[in-house]
C-alpha cells in the first residue's frame, strides 16, 4: 500500500504544515508524502535557506516528541533539492497542489534515495549530523 496523500487544495497542504508544526502527529503518522508536501509548502514561502531551517526545526521537534533522535540532514537536505528542482521544472504557474499531487505520485517510494546515495554513506553519522555529496549520482 502506499502512503501516498492527494491534497485537494493549497489550504489542505497548509494545514498539515500546521500539524507539523504544532507535533499533532502520532508516531508514524507523517508519511513520505507529507514530508514532500511540508517542503514543497516551505519552499513556496522562502528561499532555500529558511525552508530548510523551517524543515529542519519541525522534524527536530517531532522527533523529540517521540522519543527518538532521528533527524537526519542529509536526507532532509537531499529531499529539499529534489523537491525545489521538481518545483522549478513545473514553472511558477503551475498551482502549489498540482504540483504536490504530482511529485506525490513520481516520488512516491523514499527509497529513490538509494539512487544517489550507497546506504553506507547515508547510514554514517557524518550524512546524520551534516550534509554529505552524493557518491553514486549527481543532482
Amino acid at each position: 500500500m502506499s502512503d501516498t496523500v492527494f491534497f485537494h487544495s493549497d489550504s489542505e497542504i497548509e494545514a498539515m504544515v500546521d500539524r507539523l508544526e504544532i507535533c499533532d502527529f502520532e508516531k508514524g503518522e507523517f508519511t513520505h508524502t507529507m514530508h514532500l508536501a511540508a517542503a514543497a509548502w516551505y519552499l513556496s514561502l522562502h528561499s532555500p535557506e529558511e525552508a530548510l531551517n523551517h524543515m529542519r526545526s519541525a522534524l527536530v521537534r517531532l522527533t523529540k516528541k517521540f522519543g527518538v533522535n532521528a533527524y537526519h540532514e542529509t536526507i532532509t537536505c537531499f529531499w529539499l533539492r529534489i523537491v525545489r528542482n521538481f518545483l522549478l521544472s513545473q514553472g511558477i504557474e503551475s498551482a502549489l497542489t498540482n504540483s504536490v499531487n504530482h511529485l506525490a505520485s513520481r516520488l512516491a517510494s523514499k527509497d529513490a534515495i538509494y539512487e544517489y546515495y550507497s546506504r553506507d554513506l547515508l547510514m554514517s553519522e557524518t550524512a546524520r549530523r551534516t550534509w554529505v555529496e552524493p557518491d553514486l549520482k549527481l543532482f
